[in-house]
């Protein structure tokens, strides 16, 4: 029940709607339609099935010898079917790890290695002495760090 008293707007607490908000008492049960009967899912293989399978196997029989003499061929070191399927699926491109900062080199990287190592070892131990060595590993890890940027801005600079 809603009560105007002067420009506000009281409503009685025992006013009770239901947990679905407002509006819910406007739905009628007829409204409200039970879940259809669930039918069981069936299988329908994709079209491009048969045709990949027909690429396979045309790929692997043109690596397959054929012939006693072929086979013979490739029993000899170096020439077997397995070396053949190495040199022909195998990508022979090494990838190249990112080299964002080209100014840490790797005594720099062993030393960022150590720092990390030795957080680890700060936060499971909770000892002042992993602490201060920690925090003296981090200081000379940020002052080689900062002298190697230095470094190579002012390499980098007087070439251009």
């Amino acid at each position: 029940m809603v009560h105007d008293i002067g420009s506000r707007v009281v409503r009685r607490s025992d006013e009770h709607f239901s947990p679905l908000g407002r509006l819910a008492h406007h739905i009628q049960k007829n409204h409200l339609k039970a879940d259809p009967p669930t039918l069981p899912r069936t299988y329908t293989p994709s079209p491009n099935t048969t045709v990949e399978r027909r690429a396979i196997v045309g790929a692997t029989q043109d690596i397959l010898p054929t012939s006693v003499q072929k086979r013979h061929q490739d029993s000899k070191p170096g020439g077997s079917i397995e070396t053949v399927n190495l040199k022909r699926n195998i990508p022979h491109k090494t990838a190249r790890t990112k080299n964002g900062c080209p100014w840490i080199t790797t005594d720099i990287r062993r030393l960022i290695r150590k720092k990390d190592r030795a957080y680890k070892r700060k936060k499971k131990s909770n000892d002042a002495n992993d602490n201060s060595k920690y925090k003296e590993l981090k200081r000379e890890a940020q002052k080689q760090m900062r002298k190697a940027y230095w470094r190579y801005r002012r390499h980098s600079h007087t070439k251009q």
